[in-house]
């Protein structure tokens, strides 16, 4: 770790945030022998006051979405994964801003490399056509209309991955890389022809200093990365738009008329370090048909008739336990 930033003339790589994005690519930086610096606002533990926010309008709940802190919300994260669908980058005319210019085949390859990253023992296991027979079963145990709905895999490798330990043991290995703890970005400094020629951060004690490096990557999240990008008068009209969430709630409660047998739809302990659940999905012509986006839901064990926020709190709590 630097005590002395005055110290660092320049980097090769400057990265701020240390989420699973900055952390990720300081690993495979580091892989490659290139040196970095990592900003991070927060420090070793809990969420940093460095970064406040003004809540305006409908509550997010941003405290409990997002860790100020080494590491970034992988502090707060269940560690669930599972990649996205061949229709989340199709262009659809019911869905506004639709269609990417990547498909879901350009990302396979990364997705098995991130994989490896988060300890995922059979990535495979993302295929339902590819589970063991034991879990086709457990599958077939829910009995609804496959017409209308798919299984939708996910995986949750156990310990849930948190970067906090890699980065800490990667910086006290090599003077070639860097974390500088409590330090916000800024701005990016720009020459006149707009190029980037610095960073200008901030500590909690109030001094300013600037890194200058080869190459800056921006991964503070979806709120801290346009608010930089704001603050340093870069000249892009889509900068603070397209917020992309995942909103979660309860749908509805469902009373089958014959016992089944559904853990794999809340969550089975399938090996010591892996856990798997599966969700349900609108096949893609029912979602175009009723003109819906991709979603997502799970069946999970209700302990009281009818839909009451106490007990959703309380059951999710459990379950999560």
């Amino acid at each position: 770790m630097i005590k002395n930033f005055q110290e660092i003339k320049k980097v090769e790589v400057c990265i701020v945030g240390s989420g699973i994005g900055g952390s990720t690519l300081a690993l495979k930086l580091a892989e490659k022998g290139i040196g970095f610096i990592i900003i991070e606002a927060g420090g070793l533990k809990n969420s940093s006051n460095n970064v406040t926010f003004e809540n305006i309008g409908r509550k997010f709940g941003l405290r409990t979405t997002r860790s100020i802190q080494l590491g970034g919300t992988t502090n707060l994260w269940h560690g669930v994964l599972s990649p996205l669908d061949k229709i989340d980058f199709e262009r659809r005319a019911w869905v506004a801003n639709s269609g990417w210019p990547i498909s879901l085949d350009d990302l396979e390859p990364f997705y098995k490399e991130a994989a490896d990253i988060f300890n995922v023992k059979d990535y495979d296991f993302f295929n339902t056509f590819n589970l063991s027979n034991k879990l086709k079963e457990k599958i077939s145990d829910m009995k609804f209309n496959r017409n209308f709905l798919k299984n939708k895999m996910f995986q949750q490798p156990l310990p849930v991955k948190n970067f906090k330990n890699d980065i800490i043991k990667l910086v006290k290995t090599s003077n070639k890389y860097h974390l500088s703890l409590n330090t916000t970005a800024l701005e990016l400094l720009k020459d006149t022809n707009g190029c980037i020629t610095g960073l200008k951060c901030g500590t909690e004690n109030g001094s300013i200093f600037e890194i200058k490096a080869n190459d800056y990557i921006i991964s503070t999240g979806a709120l801290e990365t346009p608010r930089l990008l704001l603050n340093s008068n870069i000249n892009n009209k889509n900068i603070g738009r397209y917020l992309m969430d995942h909103p979660m709630s309860s749908l509805c409660q469902v009373q089958p008329m014959y016992k089944q047998k559904t853990h794999i739809y809340s969550a089975i302990k399938y090996t010591p370090t892996v856990v798997i659940k599966t969700g349900l999905e609108l096949r893609d012509n029912i979602q175009k048909n009723l003109k819906l986006p991709n979603h997502a839901f799970y069946m999970r064990p209700s302990f009281a008739k009818g839909v009451n926020n106490g007990h959703r709190k309380i059951k999710l709590s459990l379950l999560t336990f």
